[in-house]
């Protein structure tokens, strides 16, 4: 899709529902969270919609992708360990790993950038403790 609006294409053919798409800061691929096998799960695709696979696998419902600035990882929120938590894994969905160790909800906030173009630090918004990406694309936990 333009700027503008225009040249909208859809993207996902599958009938369960395709949601919360996180494009990569490269533009090269979109994160997106779908139940075409039975949970939420993280899947990634090509730009143009081309190349769709499952990166997450986990009986928990997994949602909320957000990309590492360099492109190497993307975190999720899960309710794997009984109450959602913060996880990071890499962007082939190799080695998750949890960030987040908190009784209460720790979620990945929808709709707030992942990044800034003005500071050297990309934020994946977590309640009620964020974690944060350093400019290498490492995991900062605050």
């Amino acid at each position: 899709m333009n700027a503008d609006g225009s040249d909208q294409r859809r993207l996902t053919r599958d009938t369960a529902n395709d949601v919360l798409p996180a494009w990569s800061p490269d533009g090269r691929r979109v994160a997106f969270v779908s139940k075409r096998d039975g949970n939420s799960e993280v899947y990634v695709m090509n730009a143009d919609g081309d190349g769709q696979r499952r990166l997450s696998r986990n009986p928990a419902d997994d949602a909320d992708p957000a990309w590492s600035p360099d492109v190497r990882r993307i975190a999720f929120h899960s309710d794997r360990a009984g109450n959602f938590d913060v996880y990071v894994m890499n962007a082939d969905g190799s080695s998750p790993r949890k960030l987040t160790r908190n009784p209460a909800a720790d979620t990945i906030q929808p709709g707030r950038p992942t990044s800034t173009s003005s500071s050297s630090t990309a934020t994946a918004m977590a309640t009620p403790r964020s974690t944060s990406w350093t400019p290498t694309g490492a995991v900062s936990e605050g």
